[in-house]
């Protein structure tokens, strides 16, 4: 005599991925009294390989979101219980611009503060030219300089996440 499968574990795997990740694993422990597996993964993403099995690989869409996936033993008595995840898609950082509280300035002044514009940014590295201090904000879309007996120069920042830098 068959029974229902038992209901689904937890499923592993990563909880943050870049859009349009390929090859991203999910997986549970085997489900007692399962024969199959099935899997829903929401709009956008696709199952690569092992639709059937209890460790799926996906695509991740291309459009940044919140998402559940789901999964569930079968057999030929029903499904168990299905365990679900839920998977942030992030897209990669952008910059559009850096403003300063001045961009024209005499040496040996304090306080001059700049601020990076972006999207999808979780950590900003600031250069700045030999003879500027960073006072505050490294890390930050905003940071605090005091300029020395510095020359001309430019200001740029680098824009990470997980998926990239800009």
């Amino acid at each position: 005599i068959n029974s229902v499968p038992g209901a689904a574990g937890v499923i592993t795997g990563v909880t943050t991925v870049c859009s349009g990740a390929t090859n991203v694993n999910f997986s549970i422990a085997t489900v007692t009294s399962a024969t199959g597996y099935s899997w829903t993964v929401p709009s956008g993403f696709t199952i690569t390989s092992g639709s059937n099995t209890n460790s799926i690989n996906v695509s991740a869409p291309t459009t940044a979101g919140i998402y559940t996936i789901s999964v569930r033993g079968t057999n030929t008595c029903g499904n168990g219980t299905a365990s679900s995840r839920t998977i942030t898609v992030v897209s990669a950082p952008s910059l559009s611009g850096i403003t300063g509280s001045a961009t024209s300035v005499c040496q040996n002044t304090s306080g001059i503060s700049f601020t990076a514009s972006g999207a999808n940014v979780s950590t900003y590295t600031w250069s700045v030219p030999s003879g500027f201090i960073i006072t505050s904000g490294q890390g930050t879309s905003v940071i605090g300089v005091n300029i020395g007996s510095a020359s001309n120069g430019s200001i740029s920042v680098l824009g990470s996440n997980i998926c990239s830098s800009t």
